[in-house]
């Protein structure tokens, strides 16, 4: 058995031609941020219009990442200095309020939708 579905996981609606086969796929702005994430899609031209800057929070994020993992072997928030993790915390705030347009949700469920945690 797969991993199990998120809310966050893309739910595409595909567009079928005459023989059956699809010929587009429309995702909403959320889903469509959440591949842009889970392919660490840092390109603003890749992401939604007024939405370009996630690309920048995304690179930033994962350079704090990787940082802790070249330093621990795996990613530790607890590893990281008091700075980097209110600096952590803030981007994946931001990053998610971006994708979902809300604010005050639990860090652990931020990471996880971000695919940052399992």
């Amino acid at each position: 058995m797969g991993p199990a579905k998120t809310r966050q996981d893309p739910v595409p609606r595909f567009a079928i031609d005459a023989d059956g086969k699809p010929v587009d796929v429309l995702l909403d702005t959320a889903s469509y941020i959440s591949l842009l994430v889970r392919a660490d899609v840092f390109d603003a031209a890749q992401w939604p219009p007024g939405k370009q800057e996630g690309a920048a929070l995304l690179k930033r994020i994962r350079e704090i990442e990787h940082a802790c993992i070249a330093a621990h072997g795996a990613f530790d928030w607890e590893k990281l200095d008091p700075a980097l993790q209110d600096e952590y915390d803030g981007l994946t705030t931001q990053l998610s309020r971006l994708q979902f347009g809300r604010e005050g949700r639990p860090l652990e469920e931020v990471a996880r939708e971000l695919g940052l945690r399992q």
